[in-house]
């Protein structure tokens, strides 16, 4: 039996990266995010913090009010998610 894997890559995603996540919470794909910026990687490992701790971690960067609330329902597979500096 074939299995076929979808990737999906975001390109700019700057310090929010709560659509893609919920892409890959959703269809269970493959991201790839490209920001070549110090604060987009950045907010990368805050965003891993974020998950890896359970949801107890505060964004550092200027995040809008609602995105803790945005991102908080989802439960990404973060072994799906890769960062690429180009």
């Amino acid at each position: 039996m074939l299995f076929y894997y979808s990737v999906v890559f975001s390109v700019g995603v700057g310090e929010d990266i709560s659509f893609d996540l919920e892409i890959q919470n959703k269809y269970n794909c493959n991201i790839i995010l490209i920001d070549p910026t110090i604060r987009a990687y950045e907010h990368y490992n805050e965003i891993n913090k974020y998950y890896i701790s359970n949801k107890k971690w505060d964004f550092l960067g200027d995040t809008q009010k609602d995105y803790k609330h945005i991102i908080d329902k989802l439960d990404p597979e973060l072994s799906k998610k890769k960062y690429e500096i180009l």
